[in-house]
């Protein structure tokens, strides 16, 4: 469809698309006319409408067009008339108060909430805005989610190996703290982030797989407390034994070697140097190959139980011994119980050495 259009003065359309057409001529002047497409005149007639609009908001003085966006990704915890729309006004203290009235509570973070413009006239009047003095253009519609970003297991295991590091075992190797399992895929708001243990761990005791509780802070706050669970290993070169080690033997050169193992569980006991062995005898029978530990050896005792024994009684001016015969292992300074052979009876007395016991008075 085409419209005409009169005009008085002789002018050549050259490359134009509108239609030249001679209505009359005469010797003093010439009338012509266009033919324009009527979609250019419907996009005339819309920006003439716009600046209608926007004349006719700012005519009242406090005024203002709200257009609200299509789509809106925030971080803040509140949505706002400002978050969510572009807000025009001559009076710069009403558009402050339009922009900061407060609409809802931002959508939970993975999820999408759809604001209206009947929702925005609700708040506007709530806060005994007049809508006269509003004028609503654009979207009738926008989409809200929250701004988010995702902590990921490496960021939790990072921190976990530092924290590690720092407080429990400063030589570890940062590469043997491992995930035991995956934490769950965690989007939270975006902000400031940190990572806290929320209490001491230095008593905690280590072992091959471990749980240590780990607090997302965001903004400042808890936002979460996460059960992180790790497998630890701790590689050190210890004494094992290289045979099988009967109970009470002596421990030689032969019975044991270094070898590099992984000790995290034994940590406080493994020997990792064998003259922590020489001299000492098996509590309990070692298998080949077990890692030695202070509490399966012993330094072997001065007495064993069922040795022979000088029983000593010591007076001022008397000194009186007997054969015994020892009831129990005995160590330097140590009172046993020990049997007169003579008299059968059990007696005690302290461990003076190997060969002697003495009667305490």
């Amino acid at each position: 469809m085409n419209s005409r259009i009169l005009i008085g003065k002789r002018r050549k359309a050259k490359g134009s698309s509108c239609e030249i057409v001679n209505i009359s001529q005469g010797e003093s002047e010439s009338f012509y006319s266009f033919r324009i497409p009527f979609a250019m005149i419907a996009v005339l007639a819309t920006l003439i409408s716009l600046v209608w609009i926007y004349e006719s908001a700012y005519s009242a003085g406090r005024g203002a067009i709200i257009a609200l966006r299509k789509e809106v990704t925030i971080s803040n915890p509140i949505v706002t008339i400002g978050t969510i729309a572009d807000i025009q006004s001559e009076d710069r203290a009403f558009r402050k108060q339009l922009s900061g009235i407060d609409i809802e509570r931002a959508p939970v973070v993975g999820y999408t909430r759809i604001f209206t413009v009947d929702d925005i006239k609700l708040r506007l009047r709530q806060h005994k805005i007049d809508l006269s003095q509003i004028t609503f253009v654009g979207n009738e519609r926008v989409a809200v989610s929250t701004k988010a970003i995702e902590i990921t297991p490496e960021q939790l295991l990072n921190f976990a190996r530092n924290y590690i590091q720092e407080h429990l075992l400063a030589d570890i190797d940062r590469n043997s703290i491992e995930l035991a399992a995956t934490p769950i895929k965690l989007t939270i708001p975006a902000g400031e982030i940190s990572f806290r243990i929320p209490r001491d761990l230095s008593k905690i005791r280590l072992s091959r797989y471990i749980s240590i509780p780990v607090q997302i802070i965001l903004n400042g706050k808890i936002y979460r407390t996460l059960i992180l669970s790790l497998k630890v290993k701790l590689v050190r070169k210890v004494v094992v034994a290289t045979k099988l080690i009967p109970q009470d033997k002596h421990i030689s050169e032969a019975d044991i070697r270094m070898e590099e193992r992984d000790i995290i569980s034994l940590l406080a006991s493994a020997l990792v140097d064998k003259s922590d062995v020489y001299g000492k005898r098996a509590k309990k029978q070692i298998s080949p190959g077990e890692i030695l530990t202070s509490e399966i050896i012993e330094i072997p005792p001065l007495i064993s139980r069922g040795d022979k024994v000088t029983i000593l009684i010591e007076l001022p001016h008397l000194r009186v011994t007997a054969v015994g015969m020892a009831k129990e292992d005995g160590y330097e300074g140590q009172i046993i119980r020990v049997e007169n052979i003579s008299s059968q009876k059990i007696i005690t007395a302290k461990v003076i050495d190997e060969k002697l016991v003495q009667v305490e008075l």
